[in-house]
């Protein structure tokens, strides 16, 4: 007794402690440098965190990560993930009720330094199962101060676990109950903390695989409380713990949700007699658990075990003494179960929870007449499908630095030919190579355009097509675009093909609702465009002189029949698929120098004198006369044309074509390729000039997210020299409009005209014995006055007694709305002003403001994603809020400058529709300011429609006024009949801007 009595009171020490440590714990952590962000960037349905910045104070403090995203999105390489040296991975168990999946990385109790865990975060591929995301969805990092992970049971209460080395609380040893007091003084979540209750063989082994291993004490015993079970009591007497109770013989649960259960009902196991409890869990190392009769537990060794051990050289459970010294930590539960309500962060914890963007893997940035493309995100995924990327741009652009495109090895460059018309392309080609991710964002990002502003239209777009096919395009001179594959034989698993099996195939093949055909080419122009953009590998054509009996091919879906190439009338070469089926080229079996055999106004290229190639290269010359069928860019023939036997071995591939012919209809969009667009920002030149017209700075454009000025400009207007901006003038009409921040795409050719204004304040330093500084002269702004007073200490810097004057009380200031504090001068000395800020100062100074209005969104969503509407909301109500009736997508704003209008945009660029049938809600657009008053901007006529509807919708303008601080914005959802319950889904894109032109 002696020793547990000294370990009690050990444990008291160490309770009453922890009190304190952990109160200076929770201080420290919220005023420590414990920092920490990252961004989520998204490709096709792939998804990586990026840019991840943590401090070293959070790096110390981490000892678990836990990820926590929709359940629509899995963690894809949680096993190959980079961890830190001894931690690990784990993923935790859900129920199939919750919404939720949960990762976690342990330490097993070691820290990881900022390198070790930013190459973590960034080594984690997320997957999006595309049919069950919902756009707006979050992710979550929670970096937990202890070995934590969470599991969410079958009634869907969720459960955390953490693992508490003894090393921790700063002991070698603990006996059972000591544990069990200490569990109790712990919280997480607002839920108070118990050892451990294990109820079924999923929690067993979630438990085991994803904390520490380590053995330690759980929440099971058969001692009593004198003679009564323990009931879940915050603190245990270990004077009152009884085991010599004849009663002392059954094993049940002391604390949590199950205190009280009987899970085995004897000291010891014996294999004769089951004294396992029905459909009651337990998992104690012995034959009947499926251990080999060595393992016999409980044992009750000499006749003093009875409080529950885990994780003994295994995952099976061990009886034990006491005051056993085998346990080395243990293992502490948190759930929600009595009048506990669980909080929604632990203060603890360090959470960062950021919004899944939308699916896009590039913009394009604009500088004047030039433009690149940035911020190029593409993933393993996208990279492994694609065998062929195109760069669709406007006539307006072109290519500037060919020689300089970062390709992949061994890929190529093709500029694809185009009638006159709106667009080209680019096609950058594998040739069967496929590139890493890494490789293709280089490619992407290597791309720069010159622009002609005089050619370039409003709303044109640069897109990007991901083929899985080596596929490029060109556009004919009747502006029928035309698609071209080289199909390899080894991509079908063969070795070689006859023409006819050629011709098969690539009927089965079909792209943006186009059957394919074995190409035809009918102009030099389309010649040198297949041959430059495709694969250069030898490879039928549609090309023929064979017949079906004595017919022409003529285009059919399949040919079935043997055919022909020995009747009379088989010695024409003539197309057999495509628009130009039965149209003859050549008018012979063989070529003849003397003879010119070519068909008036038709093409060919095969390799003969004729068109341009050696003597010595004489096409076609029907071999054996068996060569009845094209083939094109033969090894020997380079882009010529070659006559070949059905069943040769020479080729390796063939060439499929698409186009528009026969009443077929070119769709949209292949289902096969994934294709991106970004908008072309229009450029923004601005001057920066005095009132008397005299330059002060030069400006560059620059575009991201919304357009903005150049990069020492991103988000407020500079003081250069002392002026600060006074207005901004259209150069070309000379009209003044107010200092805009968010610019729209109009804005172009402004002059912002700065003008010289210096505020002055002037300190009369008083010391602390008079209790008082005084603002001799006062700053121009409405929140200062003149004469107020404040007490400083003698002995403060210049700097400490500034933040004084400016962050208290009615002397308070908008600092935003100034330019950086300097000190003119004190006393008599020339000591620069970085140094005069930190010196004492014994009388008098002043110090100068330069005066600037500042207006800037803090935060501006482009878009709302409604989701899909909960139908259980239109059972209840006849209208609702959604989603609820709260600020909607809130946006802070700082307006120092009270003369700018705020103007709202809002357009309903994808309509509200049912997944079952046309029929749509009625409804209204409305925003709200922070009173939560609403303004509606729109009836129902205009904001729904039908599914017929192919057109975005009207965008509605509202004028806001010039002192709002804030905006959300929504939508009222009604219904009318109860036919109309069902999912809705809708997007509603809005922004706010400060127009300087209406």
């Amino acid at each position: 007794m002696k020793k547990k009595k000294s370990n009690y009171w050990k444990i008291v020490l160490i309770l009453v402690s922890c009190i304190v440590t952990c109160s200076i714990s929770n201080f420290s952590y919220a005023a420590s440098e414990i920092k920490g962000d990252f961004e989520v960037k998204r490709s096709r349905n792939d998804i990586k965190l990026v840019s991840v910045n943590i401090s070293e104070d959070l790096s110390k403090y981490t000892k678990s990560i836990e990820v926590v995203t929709p359940k629509s999105i899995a963690l894809s390489n949680g096993n190959t993930a980079v961890l830190p040296s001894n931690w690990t991975y784990y993923k935790n168990e859900t129920s199939n009720t919750s919404s939720k999946n949960s990762y976690t990385f342990s330490s097993n109790g070691s820290s990881a330094n900022v390198t070790q865990l930013v190459n973590l975060l960034q080594s984690l591929n997320f997957t999006i199962d595309k049919d069950t995301f919902v756009e707006g969805d979050n992710i979550e990092v929670l970096f937990h101060n202890k070995i934590l992970t969470s599991r969410v049971d079958d009634d869907n209460i969720t459960h955390y676990y953490s693992f508490v080395p003894y090393s921790d609380i700063g002991v070698n040893e603990m006996t059972w109950s000591d544990a069990y007091n200490y569990a109790k003084t712990t919280k997480y979540r607002g839920l108070k903390g118990y050892l451990a209750t294990i109820t079924s063989n999923q929690e067993q082994s979630f438990i085991y695989n994803n904390i520490a291993k380590v053995a330690g004490w759980l929440g099971g015993t058969r001692a009593l409380n004198s003679n009564s079970k323990i009931s879940d009591q915050d603190q245990l007497d270990v004077n009152s713990l009884n085991i010599s109770s004849s009663t002392a013989n059954k094993w049940y649960w002391a604390d949590g949700p199950e205190a009280g259960t009987v899970f085995f009902n004897n000291a010891k196991y014996n294999a004769a007699t089951d004294y396992s409890v029905p459909n009651i869990y337990n998992w104690f190392s012995n034959s009947k658990n499926g251990l080999s009769a060595d393992y016999v537990e409980p044992n009750n060794y000499n006749g003093v075990e009875a409080y529950l051990q885990f994780a003994h050289g295994g995952d099976h459970w061990n009886d034990l003494a006491l005051n056993s010294t085998l346990p080395d930590g243990l293992y502490i539960e948190y759930s929600q179960y009595g009048n506990q309500e669980e909080t929604i962060k632990d203060e603890t914890d360090f959470v960062i929870n950021k919004t899944i963007p939308e699916d896009t893997i590039f913009k394009i940035e604009r500088q004047n007449n030039t433009a690149k493309i940035v911020d190029a995100t593409v993933y393993e995924s996208l990279a492994n499908y694609s065998k062929s990327i195109e760069l669709i741009v406007p006539n307006a652009f072109s290519l500037s630095n060919l020689d300089n495109l970062k390709l992949p090895s061994k890929w190529t460059y093709f500029l694809n030919e185009t009638s006159p018309g709106e667009k080209k392309s680019w096609t950058f080609s594998s040739n069967g190579n496929l590139a890493t991710a890494s490789d293709i964002n280089l490619l992407l990002e290597s791309v720069n355009f010159t622009v002609n502003q005089t050619d370039l239209k409003d709303d044109q777009q640069v897109e990007i097509l991901f083929h899985n096919k080596i596929l490029t395009s060109r556009v004919d001179d009747d502006g029928i675009t035309h698609y071209y594959s080289y199909v390899p034989y080894k991509e079908l698993g063969v070795s070689k093909m006859t023409w006819k099996d050629a011709y098969n195939y690539a009927k089965t093949l079909n792209y943006k609702g186009l059957t394919g055909y074995l190409t035809t080419i009918t102009s030099q122009e389309e010649q040198d465009f297949i041959y430059d953009n495709i694969a250069k590998n030898p490879g039928w054509l549609g090309g023929t002189r064979s017949l079906i009996g004595t017919e022409k091919i003529l285009d059919p879906i399949k040919i079935d029949s043997i055919l022909n190439i020995d009747a009379t009338q088989a010695n024409k070469w003539y197309w057999a698929d495509g628009p130009e089926s039965g149209k003859n080229f050549f008018d012979n079996t063989i070529y003849n120098s003397k003879i010119d055999y070519a068909v008036p106004g038709e093409f060919n290229n095969f390799s003969n004198i004729r068109n341009g190639s050696p003597a010595s290269t004489i096409e076609p010359n029907n071999y054996n006369n068996q060569e009845a069928y094209l083939q094109f860019a033969f090894v020997n023939a380079g882009r010529f044309w070659n006559d070949l036997s059905e069943n040769t071995e020479l080729l390796s591939g063939f060439y499929v074509e698409y186009s528009s012919y026969n009443s077929q209809k070119e769709s949209n969009v292949d289902e096969t390729d994934i294709v991106y667009s970004s908008g072309i920002p229009q450029p923004i030149s601005i001057e920066y000039t005095d009132a008397d017209g005299n330059k002060l700075r030069e400006a560059t454009t620059f575009n991201g997210t919304s357009y903005r000025l150049n990069t020492n400009l991103l988000d407020k207007y500079p003081v250069i020299d002392n002026y600060h901006p006074k207005s901004l003038t259209n150069k070309d009409t000379g009209k003044e409009s107010s200092l805009p921040i968010i610019a729209t795409s109009k804005l172009q050719n402004y002059r912002i005209i700065y003008e010289k204004t210096v505020v002055k304040m002037t300190v009369n330093y008083i010391d602390k014995n008079d209790k008082k500084a005084i603002f001799s002269k006062a700053l121009v702004d409405s929140t200062t006055k003149s004469g107020d007073e404040k007490a400083v200490n003698a002995g403060d810097s210049i700097a400490k007694i500034i933040s004084t004057f400016i962050t208290d009380g009615d002397l308070k200031l908008n600092f935003d709305g100034y330019d950086d504090v300097a000190v003119d001068s004190y006393i008599t000395n020339t000591e620069a002003n970085a140094q005069e800020y930190t010196k004492v100062p014994t009388t008098d100074f002043s110090i100068t403001y330069y005066y600037k209005p500042v207006t800037k969104l803090v935060s501006v969503p482009e878009k709302i994603n409604f989701g899909i509407i909960d139908p259980r909301l239109l059972l209840n109500k006849e209208t609702v809020i959604y989603p609820s009736d709260r600020l909607i997508e809130n946006v802070k704003i700082l307006n120092t400058n009270r003369t700018v209008n705020w103007t709202l945009h809002a357009q309903l660029s994808q309509p509200f529709q049912r997944n079952t049938d046309n029929r749509l809600l009625d409804g209204q657009l409305f925003y709200q300011n922070a009173d939560k008053t609403k303004t509606i901007i729109s009836t129902s006529d205009n904001i729904l429609s039908t599914q017929k509807a192919k057109k975005p919708l009207q965008e509605f303008i509202t004028i806001l006024g010039n002192s709002i601080e804030e905006v959300g914005i929504g939508m009222n959802i009604s219904r009318t009949q109860r036919d109309y319950i069902g999912n809705y889904i809708g997007y509603l894109t809005w922004q706010l801007t400060t127009d300087p032109i209406r």
